[in-house]
């Protein structure tokens, strides 16, 4: 069934805005400023070139390293000058000096990774190598999150009032996700998918409808691709994603849900064989011996995780550079109010599987990382990342706004627009912020003074052009997200609208 004309023109505005919200973050970023971005643009080089497989040497050590052979201007060291010292801005970096037409070997630390992200991304390299094709890699990743992103606001806009379907979407889209989508790293993609697979399935499996579940099986099989050909990780968090959807099936709606979804569901099983299988067959999850010899003990283990906890919840909503810019403390505190609202109030009015959703995805946001990195730590210590859970947690305040906007008895009590206007405006205020307290430790240092300075470093266009941009640009996307979920009925009434004329009263679909 054909959109009309004024959801299409508002979705692809949404697109746009959002491609913009992430290349802005490109720029304010300094080239190799996000964590282990030179692997990533390596092996994104590498891939283009041929090298899907990076080769393995012996280093003169005698240990066992991949490399890989890419133009010595795409060549910068392992983690910048700048990189896990805030006081220190990125005007200490020298981009890579050499000729792009010449390749040499360097190590390569993603050389096992799953190829198809790098694939995309580092075809811009094989024109004209060096600082300035790194911020055309992350524009290409920006348009893919943006994609992306568009895809779960089609989907939530199938939601009978879709308002505050849309509010989960904007506290899902954290400051980390843009900062991430403004980079060269796959992690960026895994987000964005999860993004899309949980709003997808949220709608398909809560209102199957002959009208729309064929797009929905195809969109739903593009953004489980794009999960599980990510990261080496992404295969589980198809599972959970999945699973949870399937809590808020409709009864009955099986056997229909299955009959619109079984291609898709084969084309999606079987790339996540492929995905598994290379993962398994190349060795990307293969660790060193042991060399944390204290994690070992499961008692230490778990304490020193717990402890971290907040870290990882704080790291979800926004710490910046090589995890060495932390957001301003107001951020995370209105951040964290936000989506407690919106899950403390789907806990109120939900219903039981529906609250048993969203209490399981809280109890996966400690549970998981503690299972997922006992086997590697005493080999490689804590190295969990809170934007490692992003595409499972994404799901957390999608899931609630999506529990919201069904229930009839919320959106009377709700009604006013001041009521979608207050959190989204929040919200909208927080990622300016963000996006300032980033730029301000890149251009002076996080010390540095925060109303009379001379910039030490200059990104491009300016960081002033940059700071006025980002603030228009939110405010646009803002307008945008409630053009969609204020201006208009859902797509799920509209398309309802048009079988009605269409249709003979035999085939209308019941209530």
């Amino acid at each position: 069934m054909p959109w009309p004309h004024r959801a299409r023109a508002s979705v692809v505005a949404f697109f746009c805005l959002t491609w913009l919200l992430g290349t802005l973050w490109a720029l304010a970023t300094p080239v190799m400023g996000v964590p282990d971005e030179p692997a990533h643009v390596i092996r994104a080089a590498s891939v283009v070139r041929g090298q899907v497989l990076d080769r393995s040497t012996i280093e003169h050590e005698g240990k066992r390293v991949d490399s890989a052979r890419v133009p010595e201007t795409l060549v910068w060291p392992e983690t910048p000058c700048y990189g896990h010292h805030d006081d220190q801005t990125p005007a200490c970096d020298v981009a890579p000096r050499g000729r792009g037409d010449v390749l040499v070997e360097v190590e390569s630390l993603a050389g096992r990774y799953n190829p198809v992200y790098y694939a995309i991304v580092g075809v811009p390299t094989l024109v004209a190598p060096g600082k300035s094709t790194v911020y055309v890699m992350r524009v290409v990743t920006a348009g893919l999150v943006a994609a992306l992103i568009a895809m779960a606001a089609i989907a939530l806009l199938e939601a009978p009032r879709p308002r505050w379907a849309l509010v989960g979407l904007a506290a899902g889209a954290t400051p980390m996700v843009l900062f991430l989508a403004g980079s060269v790293n796959p992690n960026a993609l895994e987000i964005a998918a999860g993004f899309a697979l949980w709003a997808t399935l949220l709608s398909w499996f809560s209102r199957p409808d002959p009208e729309l579940d064929r797009a929905r099986s195809i969109r739903a099989a593009i953004a489980a691709t794009a999960l599980v050909m990510s990261r080496s990780l992404s295969p589980a968090f198809l599972v959970l994603i999945v699973g949870g959807s399937l809590l808020v099936l409709e009864r009955g709606a099986a056997r229909r849900v299955w009959r619109a979804g079984r291609i898709a569901a084969i084309v999606v099983g079987a790339m996540t064989i492929a995905a598994l299988a290379w993962t398994v067959g190349v060795g990307s999850l293969d660790t060193p011996g042991v060399s944390e010899p204290e994690y070992e003990s499961i008692k230490r283990y778990v304490v020193a995780m717990l402890l971290s906890v907040s870290d990882f919840e704080r790291q979800m909503i926004g710490v910046f550079g090589w995890l060495d810019t932390s957001a301003e403390p107001h951020v995370y505190n209105l951040w964290f109010t936000m989506i407690g609202f919106l899950v403390v109030s789907a806990l109120a009015v939900g219903a039981g599987r529906e609250r048993l959703l969203l209490v399981g995805l809280l109890a996966l946001s400690v549970v998981f990382p503690l299972v997922v990195q006992y086997p590697v730590a005493p080999r490689l210590g804590l190295i969990w990342q809170g934007r490692y859970l992003l595409p499972l947690m994404v799901g957390l305040p999608l899931a609630a706004g999506w529990v919201l906007a069904s229930k009839e008895r919320w959106n009377e009590l709700m009604s006013s627009r001041w009521a979608f206007w207050i959190p989204v405006g929040t919200l909208a205020a927080m990622q300016v912020a963000a996006f300032w307290w980033a730029l301000h430790r890149n251009v002076i240092g996080a010390d540095g003074d925060w109303l009379r300075f001379q910039a030490l470093w200059e990104p491009p266009l300016g960081w002033k052009a940059l700071l006025v941009l980002y603030a228009g640009v939110v405010v646009a996307w803002t307008a945008s997200l409630a053009r969609l979920g204020l201006g208009a009925r859902s797509l799920a009434a509209t398309t309802a609208g048009s079988v009605r004329v269409s249709a003979p009263p035999a085939a209308r679909r019941g209530p």
